[in-house]
Protein backbone atom coordinates (compact mmCIF):
# COMPACT_ATOMS: atom_id res chain seq x y z
CA UNK A 1 0.00 0.00 0.00
CA UNK A 2 2.63 2.31 -0.47
CA UNK A 3 4.91 4.52 2.02
CA UNK A 4 2.62 6.44 3.87
CA UNK A 5 1.24 4.96 7.27
CA UNK A 6 -2.24 6.57 6.99
CA UNK A 7 -4.08 3.38 6.06
CA UNK A 8 -7.30 5.44 5.81
CA UNK A 9 -5.55 7.66 3.42
CA UNK A 10 -4.31 5.04 1.28
CA UNK A 11 -7.06 2.81 1.22
CA UNK A 12 -8.58 5.68 -0.07
CA UNK A 13 -6.01 5.82 -2.97
CA UNK A 14 -6.62 2.31 -3.72
CA UNK A 15 -10.51 2.47 -3.99
CA UNK A 16 -9.92 6.04 -6.60
CA UNK A 17 -7.62 3.92 -8.87
CA UNK A 18 -9.99 0.98 -8.49
CA UNK A 19 -13.17 3.25 -9.41
CA UNK A 20 -10.56 4.88 -12.69
CA UNK A 21 -9.96 1.39 -13.86
CA UNK A 22 -13.94 0.54 -13.93
CA UNK A 23 -15.45 3.48 -14.77
CA UNK A 24 -12.94 6.10 -16.50
CA UNK A 25 -10.38 4.34 -18.49
CA UNK A 26 -12.99 2.51 -20.73
CA UNK A 27 -14.38 5.82 -21.76
CA UNK A 28 -13.30 7.95 -24.65
CA UNK A 29 -10.43 10.97 -24.00
CA UNK A 30 -12.91 13.97 -24.31
CA UNK A 31 -15.39 11.62 -21.31
CA UNK A 32 -12.20 10.70 -19.33
CA UNK A 33 -11.39 14.41 -18.68
CA UNK A 34 -14.76 15.39 -17.64
CA UNK A 35 -15.12 12.61 -15.30
CA UNK A 36 -11.71 13.31 -13.70
CA UNK A 37 -11.71 17.18 -13.74
CA UNK A 38 -15.50 16.74 -11.72
CA UNK A 39 -13.33 14.31 -9.07
CA UNK A 40 -10.69 16.84 -9.00
CA UNK A 41 -13.21 19.61 -8.05
CA UNK A 42 -14.75 17.27 -5.16
CA UNK A 43 -11.58 17.02 -3.52
CA UNK A 44 -10.08 20.51 -3.76
CA UNK A 45 -12.91 22.88 -4.47
CA UNK A 46 -11.43 26.43 -4.36
CA UNK A 47 -8.15 27.87 -3.71
CA UNK A 48 -6.03 26.53 -0.07
CA UNK A 49 -6.02 29.39 2.28
CA UNK A 50 -3.38 31.22 2.48
CA UNK A 51 -0.02 30.79 4.14
CA UNK A 52 0.43 32.37 7.67
CA UNK A 53 4.23 33.44 8.45
CA UNK A 54 3.23 32.63 12.11
CA UNK A 55 2.13 29.20 11.45
CA UNK A 56 3.55 27.75 8.48
CA UNK A 57 7.36 27.95 9.84
CA UNK A 58 10.66 25.37 8.92
CA UNK A 59 13.52 24.42 10.70
CA UNK A 60 16.08 21.93 9.03
CA UNK A 61 19.42 21.00 11.24
CA UNK A 62 22.05 19.55 9.87
CA UNK A 63 25.02 18.12 12.10
CA UNK A 64 28.29 16.68 10.46
CA UNK A 65 31.42 15.78 11.88
CA UNK A 66 34.98 14.57 10.25
CA UNK A 67 37.62 12.72 12.76
CA UNK A 68 37.84 16.40 14.38
CA UNK A 69 35.57 18.49 13.00
CA UNK A 70 32.16 19.54 13.67
CA UNK A 71 29.58 21.53 12.05
CA UNK A 72 25.71 22.22 12.95
CA UNK A 73 24.08 24.24 10.13
CA UNK A 74 20.62 25.52 11.02
CA UNK A 75 18.22 26.47 8.15
CA UNK A 76 15.15 28.14 9.10
CA UNK A 77 12.20 29.34 6.94
CA UNK A 78 8.56 30.30 7.06
CA UNK A 79 5.93 29.71 3.74
CA UNK A 80 6.98 26.53 1.93
CA UNK A 81 4.36 27.46 -0.59
CA UNK A 82 6.29 30.69 -1.71
CA UNK A 83 9.61 29.36 -0.96
CA UNK A 84 8.72 27.15 -4.06
CA UNK A 85 7.45 29.40 -6.17
CA UNK A 86 10.31 31.97 -5.31
CA UNK A 87 13.20 29.95 -6.28
CA UNK A 88 10.54 28.68 -9.76
CA UNK A 89 10.83 32.21 -11.10
CA UNK A 90 14.34 32.63 -9.61
CA UNK A 91 15.45 29.27 -11.44
CA UNK A 92 13.79 30.86 -14.86
CA UNK A 93 15.02 34.18 -14.46
CA UNK A 94 18.53 33.07 -13.63
CA UNK A 95 18.37 30.65 -17.02
CA UNK A 96 16.98 33.32 -19.57
CA UNK A 97 19.63 36.14 -18.04
CA UNK A 98 22.58 33.59 -18.20
CA UNK A 99 23.68 30.00 -19.29
CA UNK A 100 23.24 27.22 -16.48
CA UNK A 101 26.28 25.74 -14.65
CA UNK A 102 25.28 21.95 -15.73
CA UNK A 103 22.39 21.55 -18.40
CA UNK A 104 20.75 18.31 -18.60
CA UNK A 105 19.05 17.04 -16.44
CA UNK A 106 19.99 18.64 -13.32
CA UNK A 107 18.70 20.55 -10.33
CA UNK A 108 17.61 23.65 -9.90
CA UNK A 109 21.22 23.92 -7.09
CA UNK A 110 23.18 22.48 -9.96
CA UNK A 111 21.86 24.44 -12.66
CA UNK A 112 22.30 27.82 -10.89
CA UNK A 113 24.17 27.28 -7.38
CA UNK A 114 22.46 26.56 -4.19
CA UNK A 115 24.47 29.81 -3.05
CA UNK A 116 22.33 32.18 -5.46
CA UNK A 117 19.36 30.33 -4.83
CA UNK A 118 19.21 30.74 -0.75
CA UNK A 119 20.33 34.03 -1.37
CA UNK A 120 17.40 34.58 -2.70
CA UNK A 121 15.33 33.46 -0.66
CA UNK A 122 16.65 35.04 2.46
CA UNK A 123 16.32 38.60 0.41
CA UNK A 124 12.82 38.17 0.19
CA UNK A 125 12.50 37.43 3.80
CA UNK A 126 11.82 33.44 3.60
CA UNK A 127 14.91 31.78 4.86
CA UNK A 128 17.95 32.21 6.91
CA UNK A 129 20.49 29.81 7.78
CA UNK A 130 22.72 29.90 11.27
CA UNK A 131 26.30 27.80 10.62
CA UNK A 132 28.05 26.90 13.72
CA UNK A 133 31.82 25.22 13.20
CA UNK A 134 33.63 24.08 16.00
Amino acid sequence: MGGILDRQLMEGVFATEKHYEANIRPLPPAEQEKMLSEMASSVQAGMPPRENTHVHRTIDVIEARGSTDYVKCIVVGTCAYRQTGLIQAFVAHSLVHRAPMKVGYASAAEAIGHREIFRALESHGLSKMKVIAQ
